[in-house]
């Protein structure tokens, strides 16, 4: 535990809000914002609620990576008639991916790919690590990938997150739009040798989010000719509803019936989005990337949506694959700077 005074715990307004509970600045003694620390403030009523969040303490203090965000102490306090508060002192990140889509799309322009492909790369390193410790993320998307403040991406999020996931009863789905198809399936049970390809196909979803900001997502509709309606990043409802009468039962619809697997209202199409995101940078004249980058990035991607978990590649893999086609460019990331075996 580490020390923590709650009255230098800036209440006023969180910072962000996080899969369970809000971030808040911390104070110095002189009454200004740590530029090093936050706080993250959970609160609940009965002691027995305690145990759903120690497993999220247990694997922010059990790993050592700098693309994970880790917990540096916590503190519990409260009483049973006021409730409680759980307080994680963890490190000031920026903005999540989720913020810097949205702030692309205020200003209407595109990321550059060399970006893309180095959010792509840290991201799986640090799924990577999680993957060699048997720990399954859960909940890969946009709101989960958070910056540092020298700009590199790192894994945060990790309340969903599982060790050995195919020994528990149940895993979770985390955030539905991007679940892979396999865990939809009510009847979904993780195994050993698939259980963290699920997090790979939400990352890849990430990632097309990242090149598009506006992918075109699932929504279906009576007219045969239009079967999508395209949805704003940061939006759950599309640009424009098809009448009442018209609405499809998303939870009765099978995206392959013969494996039964189904589709969610917003999720993001996955080969539409790779061919226009060949489309889009390929048409950019005098982008510096080139039409030859763009092709080799949507080559990784697409391998990462193979229908059969068992066929998607590790996430050692895909950081193998991406070292390959970007051996300069994965020289600038962070984990350069910290060889990765040595961190196992």
């Amino acid at each position: 535990m580490f020390k923590l005074d709650p009255r230098r715990v800036d209440t006023r307004e969180p910072i962000a809000r996080g899969s369970f509970g809000a971030i808040y600045a911390y104070l110095n003694d002189d009454g200004k914002e740590n530029k090093d620390w936050v706080v993250k403030c959970i609160q609940f009523k009965e002691t027995r609620e305690l145990n759903f969040f120690t497993q999220e303490l247990l694997l922010g203090f059990n790993h050592k990576h700098p693309c994970i965000v880790s917990n540096r102490g916590f503190n519990f306090q409260g009483s049973q008639q006021e409730g409680f508060n759980l307080f994680i002192k963890m490190p000031r990140m920026g903005p999540s991916l989720k913020r810097v889509i949205g702030d692309y799309c205020k200003a209407k322009a595109k990321p550059n790919l060399n970006d893309v492909t180095k959010c792509f790369y840290n991201a799986a390193s640090g799924l990577e690590y999680l993957e060699h410790k048997r720990i399954i993320h859960n909940n890969v998307n946009p709101g989960t990938i958070l910056f540092d403040q020298n700009g590199a991406a790192r894994i945060g999020g990790i309340g969903l997150a599982q060790h050995k996931p195919w020994k528990e009863e149940q895993s979770s789905e985390g955030t539905r739009i991007y679940a892979a198809p396999e865990r939809l399936d009510e009847d979904f049970v993780p195994q050993k040798e698939t259980a963290f390809k699920g997090d790979v196909w939400s990352l890849g979803l990430t990632i097309i989010e990242f090149c598009l900001l506006n992918p075109k997502r699932y929504y279906p509709i009576q007219d045969e000719d239009d079967d999508w309606l395209q949805l704003d990043s940061d939006e759950s409802k599309p640009k424009s509803q098809p009448q009442e009468e018209k609405k499809i039962d998303v939870d009765n619809l099978n995206l392959n019936k013969e494996e039964g697997k189904k589709r969610v209202i917003g999720s993001i199409l996955v080969e539409e989005n790779l061919q226009l995101i060949e489309k889009e940078y390929d048409r950019k004249l005098g982008d510096v990337e080139g039409p030859e980058t763009t092709h080799k990035l949507v080559k990784i991607l697409r391998e990462l949506f193979n229908p059969n978990p068992k066929d998607r590649p590790s996430f050692s893999k895909i950081r193998e694959r991406l070292n390959e086609e970007f051996p300069e460019l994965v020289r600038k990331t962070i984990l350069c700077e910290c060889p990765y075996l040595t961190l196992i």
